[in-house]
């Protein structure tokens, strides 16, 4: 589920970034060609409009494949950070355009076009990220699905991950940690809400719906005890876990900024798979009945013919979620066997005392 929320998140800041480049460069078209056409420094450029504008798509894929190496999706990456890593992914960008036009004749490009562009775009691509986090944070607080989440261990492992959702949700509210170092690493500015024996505590006085546990190499025993914790309040929980842990196939991992998280996987067999798996089911089963029938039909007649007692046999038993249902097969046994029988051939077989009754004589 974290892996699929940030990739959406970063999708959405793709979708962001093509409209602040778009709108930057249509801006710059048009102090170009609008509002100040008749100025001196634009008469090197004498391109026409339609030129331009055919020129956006290269643009925009040229701008993206810069933007994708520069490191501008990084999930921790906000505040003057982001907006000094936008100004030099654009930089680049405008030294590329740069180059690309010194070595391009067909046509000659207002080089005051591309300065324009550059400035407006450093503006309009931080403004499209900004409303895209305000939108999706407001989206998450009407949804109701922002979950109060603790995270156990104020180590550097811990604060890596706080540092990662740190200014974007992901449906988490940070509440703070539980503290199981000593010292916290340097840089360190979250809250302490108590110590491993404060958990339940802390639990049921913040109303925690999460709890993620970076204690990696921490012994079993601790694990265990932390994840009864969470099945006793019934909270969901995920760990950091050792290498080894990743190969377990009875649970599911995550990954935010690169840093797995273990939770107990979950069958995603609901709502509409549900419903598609039961139709597909009905609709199989309903075509191999038709195509088996001939077969089954001789299997009925070889039983009625070669013993006594009924062709099916009957039984309830229990099947999804608790539901009783009947049983039918063909029976393949005798019946009014008792299943003593059964209890003494299988003791003597493993004792090795069977008669063998077929041994050629």
């Amino acid at each position: 589920m974290i892996l699929k929320k940030e990739q959406g998140y970063k999708a959405l800041l793709l979708i962001a970034d093509i409209l602040g480049i778009s709108a930057a460069y249509l801006a710059s078209l048009a102090i170009r060609f609008y509002f100040f056409k008749d100025w001196d420094i634009f008469r090197q450029g004498d391109a026409p409009l339609e030129v331009y504008l055919n020129t956006l798509p290269y643009i925009l894929v040229i701008w993206l494949v810069v933007f994708r190496f520069s490191g501008i999706y990084a999930l921790a990456l906000r505040g003057s950070d982001e907006i000094i890593a936008v100004f030099k992914a654009i930089l680049f960008c405008v030294l590329i355009s740069l180059s690309f036009l010194f070595f391009y004749r067909e046509f000659e490009y207002s080089r005051a076009v591309l300065a324009f562009f550059a400035i407006l775009a450093v503006i309009t691509v931080l403004a499209c990220r900004i409303l895209v986090r305000w939108v999706q944070e407001v989206a998450l607080k009407k949804s109701g699905s922002i979950a109060n989440l603790i995270i156990i261990g104020n180590n550097s492992l811990g604060k890596q991950l706080a540092d990662e959702i740190s200014g974007y949700s992901f449906g988490y509210n940070l509440l703070g940690f539980i503290e199981t170092e000593k010292d916290s690493p340097k840089g360190f500015k979250y809250p302490v809400l108590g110590k491993m024996k404060d958990v339940e505590k802390v639990i049921a006085e913040k109303n925690v719906q999460e709890i993620w546990i970076a204690l990696t190499g921490a012994p079993r025993e601790k694990l265990l005890s932390l994840v009864e914790i969470c099945l006793k309040a019934k909270i969901s929980w995920k760990m950091v876990p050792d290498l080894y842990e990743i190969m377990m196939d009875w649970v599911k991992v995550d990954s935010l900024g690169g840093i797995p998280l273990i939770g107990m996987r979950r069958s995603n067999i609901t709502g509409f798979n549900a419903l598609t798996k039961r139709i597909l089911d009905i609709f199989c089963a309903g075509i191999l009945i038709i195509l088996t029938s001939p077969v089954m039909l001789v299997a009925a007649l070889l039983i009625k013919i070669t013993s006594a007692g009924p062709i099916l046999f009957i039984q309830k038993r229990i099947g999804y979620n608790g539901k009783r249902f009947v049983f039918l097969k063909f029976r393949t046994m005798q019946i009014d066997t008792s299943r003593a029988i059964h209890k003494d051939f299988t003791k003597k077989w493993i004792e090795g005392t069977v008669e063998e009754t077929n041994k050629e004589k």
